[in-house]
């Protein structure tokens, strides 16, 4: 600056003191503005990090619950995680009521203790001491009621955060209102001086830089990939450091079809401005969701690191111009994390929870778990054979359909999906990917049997009978020259049919838990003689085959049966009874819809089994007959359990080769009844 223009200002003090004092004035309203829109977005820093802290808190309150339930024994070791994290939420809670002035994030706050301490605690309560009196009724009360509470509370907990997110958005306005007005100030005295504008543009440059700095800071410090696009998919370039960790390169796009065709292999452009125009519609009464257009992007991105793939989660959170009435979509935050432990962890714990459900079942009768085991062995052997001579038969099919049957008895499940997969190839016999599956059933197969026979001691199990020490006393008290010796053996083997059929009581209450439209229980006749395990295992396969059709094709949907006049469980009833020659008559009957007689010679005819003119003139009893017939289902579609057409032929033609005999019986609306006849096992051999 020269001399003259020094001496300019000295002369001109009069005036120039005023044009000072106000642009000093500006600046410094300026710098206020700054300040308070710095600790804007400091206070929604806290707020963020308070919010994401919940959700993981309550997370663990949830798991600690359910795993109380699921298995009391546990009460003890969760009840101290539990404890923790519920004072952990109760002290974030509070934090944000006292960080927040604004009576509305109070009330949220409020609202939530409400809910904990009016329905939470007391369900809670209640449901500790059902757990050591009643674990059935312990497990509704949680299904229902609980449920309900939970989701109240979990409501709360939207509310708070939607309560947050206009308070901080309104603070954030307010400190950019108070930016513009510094602004505006300060402009309007750099037109009396330009020079001193010049200097004030320098200061608020500083002050702008101040604050960018702190805002690049604030991203820095989340734990979540961030960035956001508006209308037209453009990214700006504000993201998050973590986003660069988690998908390196993220600096080299600005749009969103830049960053799905780079990482996720999306490069579809109509079918993202499809989506960005559905975001962005004009509301005419039919627009959708914003939930369910954005559903049409991609949730997960996988990538991999070290030769290993990370499973990133992808969420989307609208931010919208007027946030309490969600109107008008300013644009879209997405956020990345990665999920690849946390899904690791919920793999393995699913996979003990299977684990100990085999074992526990196989433990709870080891005398059936070993015929079961060598049951599987030989099926195993004969489908093994017939991949490697690559043949394609119905026998094959039939060997498989029965194996899954027997595997889904003990809780082999996984086994069970991968052999429905194989089901599904038509040349399973041929087809390099079907053997790739098989291979791997096999591996399976022999790791999880291998781990119950270690678990269980069964490895010297072999050879071995377990049975009453009463019934043994008894044997050794007959002279070996009398006749009564045989009968007493017979008499040592057998058992109640309710613990020698107890298994596929449990088969019907793991196929009712995983159909979410019907429900079946096992009943056993109390009059019905004992049998022999020995003699269950001859007609195993069949039994299990008739027991899934009944609940799979007869057990009707609860709102079915319902309106039919019929309790919304299902009964499938099981009786046995003994002949003088020692043959056994087993009675399988449920109490469902029954068998569709004309359906069945309509599919019948449709595949040309039979003509038209001969299903005319069968009687209902041979129509009935056709369920034994190969390759024909009455069901529409193929499911998990049955529809296949390999079911019930298999059956028959398994008890047929004991010399025994199957029969049906079936009434429209009254269920249908399956009688099995088979000979003494010494006849039968």
């Amino acid at each position: 600056m020269d001399k003259s223009f020094v001496k300019l200002l000295l002369k001109s003090w009069a005036t120039i003191i005023p044009v000072i004092a106000a642009v000093v004035y500006g600046s410094y309203a300026n710098y206020q503005g700054m300040v308070s829109l710095s600790n804007g977005l400091t206070e929604i820093s806290q707020f963020i990090d308070k919010s994401f802290d919940l959700p993981p808190l309550i997370a663990v309150q949830d798991s600690a619950t359910t795993s109380m339930v699921v298995d009391p024994e546990t009460l003890m070791d969760v009840s101290e995680v539990k404890l923790e994290a519920y004072d952990e939420t109760i002290d974030l809670l509070d934090e944000i009521a006292e960080l927040s002035p604004d009576e509305e994030v109070k009330a949220a706050v409020e609202n939530i203790k409400s809910i904990d301490e009016d329905k939470i605690k007391p369900l809670e309560t209640e449901l500790l001491e059902m757990l050591f009196e009643d674990e059935g009724k312990a497990k509704e009360l949680f299904l229902g009621d609980y449920q309900k509470a939970k989701l109240s509370l979990h409501e709360g907990f939207n509310r708070l955060t939607e309560t947050v997110n206009v308070y901080a958005k309104t603070q954030q306005q307010q400190a950019l209102e108070e930016k513009r007005h510094s602004l505006v100030l300060n402009s309007t005295f750099m037109m009396v001086a330009i020079l001193f504008v010049l200097a004030c543009l320098f200061i608020l440059s500083s002050r702008i830089q101040k604050g960018e700095d702190e805002l690049n800071s604030l991203l820095g410090s989340l734990n979540e990939g961030l960035f956001y696009f508006d209308s037209t998919g453009y990214i700006p370039e504000k993201r998050s450091k973590v986003l660069e960790l988690l998908l390196p390169g993220t600096e080299k796009f600005n749009n969103l079809k830049q960053f799905f065709c780079t990482y996720l292999g999306i490069c579809a452009e109509k079918e993202i401005d499809a989506v960005l125009g559905l975001l962005w519609a004009e509301d005419d009464g039919f627009m959708s969701s914003f939930e369910d257009s954005i559903s049409m992007l991609p949730s997960v991105v996988v990538r991999t690191v070290d030769g290993a793939p990370r499973i990133l989660k992808i969420r989307y959170q609208a931010i919208y111009t007027d946030q309490a009435k969600q109107e008008g979509l300013n644009s879209v935050v997405v956020g990345l994390i990665d999920a690849t432990e946390n899904l690791e962890l919920e793999k393995k714990q699913k996979e003990q929870v299977l684990r100990v459900e085999r074992i526990e079942k196989a433990a709870s009768n080891l005398i059936g778990f070993r015929n079961f085991s060598n049951d599987a062995i030989l099926l195993f052997k004969s489908i093994d054979q017939m991949m490697i001579d690559q043949e394609i038969s119905p026998v094959l099919d039939r060997d498989l359909h029965t194996l899954k049957g027997n595997l889904s008895m003990y809780g082999f499940s996984t086994i069970g999906n991968k052999i429905h997969q194989m089901e599904d190839f038509p040349d399973k016999g041929k087809n390099k990917l079907c053997a790739q599956i098989w291979e791997d059933i096999k591996s399976q197969w022999k790791y999880e049997v291998t781990d119950i026979e270690t678990v269980l001691g069964l490895r010297n199990f072999q050879g071995k009978v377990v049975t009453d020490q009463q019934k043994i006393d008894s044997l050794k008290s007959v002279m070996e020259d009398k006749p009564e010796i045989k009968e007493l053996v017979h008499a040592l083997e057998r058992v109640k049919i309710s613990e020698a059929l107890s298994k596929y009581a449990d088969l019907v209450g793991r196929l009712s838990r995983k159909d979410c439209y019907k429900s079946a229980e096992v009943l056993f006749d109390e009059e019905s003689d004992e049998v022999s395990y020995d003699e269950i295992t001859r007609i195993d396969n069949g039994l299990i085959h008739i027991i899934r059709n009944c609940f799979d094709h007869g057990i009707e949907d609860e709102i079915s049966r319902e309106s039919n006049n019929k309790k919304p469980t299902g009964v499938i009833r099981i009786s046995c009874f003994r002949k003088s020659d020692g043959s056994i008559y087993l009675v399988i009957k449920d109490d469902g819809k029954g068998i569709d007689a004309d359906k069945l010679c309509l599919v019948a005819s449709e595949k040309g089994i039979l003509t038209a003119e001969e299903c005319t003139k069968m009687s209902y009893q041979d129509k009935l007959n056709l369920v034994f017939r190969d390759s024909l289902s009455s069901k529409d579609e193929a499911s998990e359990l049955s529809g296949r057409g390999v079911g019930m032929s298999a059956v028959k033609s398994q008890i047929e080769s004991l010399g025994g005999s199957i029969t049906v019986f079936s009434h429209p609306g009254q269920g249908s009844q399956f009688k099995i006849h088979v000979p003494a096992v010494e006849v039968a051999t």
